[in-house]
C-alpha cells in the first residue's frame, strides 16, 4: 500500500546521506534529541511531529531539487503513521532514529537509508497491530465503504469457510518433555 512512497524515502535518504555535512548530521542529532526531551506525559500528536521533524532536517542536508521534497513529504507519512500506531511507536522511532544516526556516523549511506525503510515499514505494521488499516487515505475510504453489512457476511462467511476445510491439515507443535524438542500434538 505504501510500498512506493516508503522505496522512495529510502532512495531520496540514500541521496541526502551522501551529501551529509558534519553541520547536517548535527542538525539531525539535535532533531532526535529535541524529540526525546519532550516528556513522556506529552500529548502523542507533539512527540511525533517532533520525530516526524527528523526528515525535514535530512531534506535540508540532500540539497536536491528532487530528494528533498520526498523526504519532506515522509514527514507527513512517518506522523501519519506514528498517529495511527500510537503512543507505543516513541520508543521504536527513537531506536531507529539512533540507528539511523550510527550508520551515517559511519559513513552508510546505503545503510542508513535502508534503517528508514525498515522505520516506515515497522510504523505500517504497528498500525495494523493497533486494529488501524496502514494503507493511504484514499483506500480507507473505500475499505471502509465497503463494510456495508451484505459485504461483512460474505467476507465472515467465506473466511470461516475456508479456514475450516484447512484446520485439518495443521497440527500444533508443543514442548516434549522427553526430548526437548518440538512434536506435534
Amino acid at each position: 500500500m505504501y510500498d512506493q512512497l516508503i522505496r522512495a524515502q529510502a532512495s531520496a535518504a540514500e541521496i541526502a546521506c551522501r551529501r551529509m555535512s558534519p553541520r547536517s548530521l548535527a542538525a539531525l542529532r539535535e532533531s532526535t534529541d529535541a524529540a526525546c526531551r519532550l516528556p513522556a506525559d506529552a500529548e502523542w500528536d507533539r512527540k511525533a511531529a517532533a520525530h516526524a521533524a527528523f526528515l525535514s532536517v535530512l531534506a535540508e542536508a540532500a540539497g536536491d531539487p528532487v530528494a528533498a521534497p520526498v523526504l519532506v513529504s515522509g514527514g507527513d507519512l512517518a506522523y501519519e503513521l506514528m498517529l495511527r500506531a500510537g503512543r507505543a511507536a516513541n520508543g521504536i522511532v527513537t531506536n531507529s532514529r539512533r540507528r539511523f544516526l550510527d550508520r551515517l556516523r559511519a559513513g552508510d549511506a546505503e545503510g542508513a537509508a535502508l534503517e528508514l525503510e525498515l522505520h516506515f515499514r515497522t510504523l505500517q505494521f504497528m498500525c495494523r497491530l493497533a486494529g488501524g488499516p496502514a494503507g493511504p487515505p484514499d483506500q480507507l475510504s473505500r475499505r471502509r465503504m465497503a463494510r456495508t453489512p451484505a459485504a461483512m457476511a460474505t467476507a465472515a462467511s467465506t473466511t470461516n469457510t475456508s479456514m475450516t476445510s484447512r484446520a485439518a491439515t495443521y497440527s500444533v507443535a508443543t514442548p516434549s518433555a522427553i526430548t526437548g524438542t518440538d512434536s506435534p500434538m
